[in-house]
């Protein structure tokens, strides 16, 4: 029998009709599935009678994998932060994102946005000096809540 490929580590088997994955996967078709993700624990609120799983919360699973090695890097990134800048800064701006070498910190006012953007030079260097490679090029800062 041929298996489809749905994601790393997830086959979808030939026999599950495409229709009815994309709409909803039964729960005798889900356990077919070859492999499925580590970190797949989903919360089933539904009563035991309920055969289905949705889609949705097959492919929000597989999402959550995917993203755990950027996270591991930014969640090293917000230590270095938190080391380099006093407690006055890191309580009201955090790294919420990282994107390539962009750096994405939300700052929760205005004032302490300008007074970021004079120290930005100074943050890159030091968390690249930290991190020990060149890792971040650019801080992108933004006003909001994190």
């Amino acid at each position: 029998m041929l298996d489809y490929c749905l994601a790393p580590g997830v086959y979808l088997p030939e026999t599950i009709p495409w229709v009815d994955f994309f709409t909803r996967l039964s729960l005798a078709e889900f356990k077919k599935l070859k492999t499925v993700p580590i970190a797949f624990q989903m919360k089933n609120n539904r009563s035991r009678k309920s055969e289905s799983i949705h889609i949705k919360d097959v492919l929000s699973a597989i999402i959550r994998d995917c993203r755990k090695e950027t996270n591991t890097e930014l969640l090293e990134i917000r230590k270095f932060w938190n080391s380099i800048l006093d407690t006055a800064v890191t309580d009201n701006a955090q790294p919420t994102a990282l994107k390539g070498s962009t750096l994405l910190v939300t700052v929760k006012s205005s004032t302490l946005t300008h007074q970021l953007r004079f120290r930005t030079q100074d943050i890159i260097g030091a968390i690249n000096r930290m991190s020990g490679r060149r890792r971040i090029s650019k801080i992108k800062i933004k006003t909001g809540t994190f």
